[in-house]
């Protein structure tokens, strides 16, 4: 599994990656982009220490104002891919020993999302609102311990004090399995929080 939170150098290896984005059109409204990392993930003089990574990338970026629709319409999406290298691992057998095993360490990912923000009202509240939707979906290897199937759907409504300043409301469900042993997730949540830039 890899762990993101590490900043710790394990291994002599280095990373190699980038991104590379396309506006295809003048005004810039959108952006399409292609990104990639490629680095050993193991730990030195593991039997792992061979064991490579790569992630893949691809966003999608339209935000323009349409004036029939009387405000900005911002669509955002992303796909990621992570694939590890085969390798060997091992768990209890259940008699004090241990077995080994193997899986396609394969990972993918993907969001899309839908904001609209009325700027034209003559109202000051309501053009400073935005009504935003939100889908995700996360799938990790088949027989992994982490094996996970779990997608998201969240509805928002958020209210900007300025332009790096917003008040959010938000309602989310989760559902799928997830995690060691697989359990059933169902969760729906309500969360208030206020977003900041400095």
């Amino acid at each position: 599994m890899l762990n993101f939170n590490n900043v710790d150098d394990n291994n002599n290896g280095k990373s190699f990656g980038g991104r590379v984005g396309y506006l295809p059109f003048t005004d810039s409204s959108t952006e399409i982009g292609f990104s990639w990392l490629n680095s050993k993930v193991g730990d030195r003089e593991s039997d792992y220490k061979d064991v490579s990574a790569k992630l893949f990338a691809y966003d999608f970026t339209f935000v323009k104002k349409i004036n029939p629709l009387g405000g900005i319409i911002d669509i955002r999406a992303q796909y990621n891919q992570s694939i590890v290298d085969d390798a060997n691992y091992f768990e209890p057998d259940g008699l004090g020993g241990l077995e080994e095993y193997t899986f396609n360490n394969k990972s993918d990912s993907f969001y899309a999302q839908l904001s609209y923000k009325p700027t034209t009202s003559s109202s000051n509240f309501i053009k400073n609102l935005e009504f935003v939707g939100r889908y995700s979906e996360l799938n990790t290897p088949e027989g992994a311990e982490w094996e996970s199937n779990v997608k998201q759907t969240t509805f928002g409504l958020n209210y900007w004090l300025s332009w790096r300043s917003a008040i959010k409301i938000n309602y989310q469900t989760t559902t799928g399995t997830g995690g060691h042993g697989g359990s059933a997730i169902d969760q729906n949540e309500f969360s208030i929080h206020w977003a900041f830039g400095i």
